[in-house]
């Protein structure tokens, strides 16, 4: 049997907001450093070359699979199509999934065949010139300085 405790609830409210607080505070950080940079990082903390090049093939072709789907809604609104809950919705919708699919895989083949024709090798190359700073160390000490604030208060 299942009851409401009202003591349960309020630390199931504190716990989702914190959690959710800590994402957007790593989204907020991450989203001003292009992507490569973040690749670069990782690479100097020797991530595996094969989880690198995953990440990367993700996050450009989720951009052109974007783009893909910004045209195709486009042409299919020139159209005349509204999206209706019916066969011929449901339809066009299923046929504008596949034909991104299929575009996404031809654009993926001429990209890898331009990738060979460059001689590329399977591993990418990264600048290491990722060298720890003064700077850096303040930023550790007022992180670390913030935090310890944070845990002690009890609000962490």
């Amino acid at each position: 049997m299942l009851a409401f405790n009202a003591a349960g609830a309020g630390m199931a409210f504190g716990i989702t907001l914190k959690s959710n607080s800590i994402f957007l505070a790593w989204v907020a950080l991450l989203y001003q450093i292009p992507f490569n940079n973040i690749l670069q990082a990782l690479g100097s903390w020797r991530v595996s070359p094969k989880l690198l090049a995953l990440l990367f093939f993700i996050y450009r072709y989720g951009l052109i699979l974007r783009g893909e789907y910004a045209r195709m809604q486009a042409a299919t609104r020139t159209r005349g199509f509204r999206p209706r809950l019916n066969w011929h919705s449901l339809r066009t919708i299923s046929q504008l999934a596949a034909c991104l699919l299929l575009r996404g895989f031809d654009r993926a083949e001429r990209v890898y065949q331009a990738m060979l024709c460059r001689g590329f090798s399977g591993q990418f190359y990264f600048f290491n010139n990722l060298k720890w700073q003064k700077n850096d160390t303040m930023l550790a000490i007022t992180a670390g300085a913030g935090l310890t604030l944070l845990c002690v208060s009890g609000y962490f």
